[in-house]
């Protein structure tokens, strides 16, 4: 008859609490692990949404025009391929405007010449249709040109001195009127000019 065999334990007591120890310290190293991996996802997961954020205000913005770019220039978009945006020529030269209005597909006509004391002589002081307005390419633009201040320095005549009939000449040939009344001088010889008036620049 056989004789029930027990098993034989050759593990003493230490080694089943050495290795007890070494499968708690596994667990840990795992626990730890995860804690590790959990903040990084995290993180992770902060940047990402951050960026994402970054970029939906970027292209908002860009649409709306709030950082410039192509989203902001609404009207040039608008127009089709036989328009254009007229350009500002005011105080430009005849020469320049011409140019630059030429290189927006336009044409450059003068319509007259004025005098101005605020535009400089051959500059454009006006021009129609207005900067900014949309037009059709190829169409005119009428220009008024400067032709400088019409104030003349009576003073560079120097008349004081010179005959009536001298100092008549010249102010006729600058454009003047010319009125005299005689006056007794004694530094002054007869006929000749003692004073005038105005004596500062004066429009023709």
């Amino acid at each position: 008859m056989l004789s029930q065999v027990e098993p034989i334990d050759d593990m003493s007591d230490d080694e089943y609490e050495r290795g007890d120890k070494e499968e708690e310290d596994d667990d840990d190293d795992y626990d730890e692990e995860d804690e590790k991996m959990d903040k990084i996802m995290s993180v992770a997961g902060v940047v990402i949404a951050v960026i994402i954020v970054v970029l939906l205000v970027f292209f908002v913005g860009r649409f709306t025009g709030v950082f410039g770019g192509k989203g902001s220039d609404t009207s040039q978009s608008k127009l089709d391929s036989t328009q254009t945006k007229m350009p500002d020529v005011v105080g430009l030269s005849e020469k320049m405007a011409d140019k630059k209005l030429s290189d927006n597909n336009l044409q450059m006509q003068v319509k007259s010449s004025e005098y101005s004391d605020t535009v400089e002589k051959g500059n454009v002081i006006s021009q129609e249709p207005k900067a900014d307005e949309v037009v059709s390419k190829y169409s005119k633009v009428s220009v008024v040109i400067s032709l400088g201040s019409d104030a003349f320095d009576i003073s560079k005549l120097n008349l004081v001195g010179k005959t009536k009939e001298s100092a008549e000449s010249l102010l006729k040939e600058n454009g003047f009127s010319v009125d005299t009344k005689e006056e007794p001088s004694d530094t002054v010889p007869k006929g000749s000019v003692i004073s005038y008036t105005p004596t500062k620049p004066k429009e023709r």
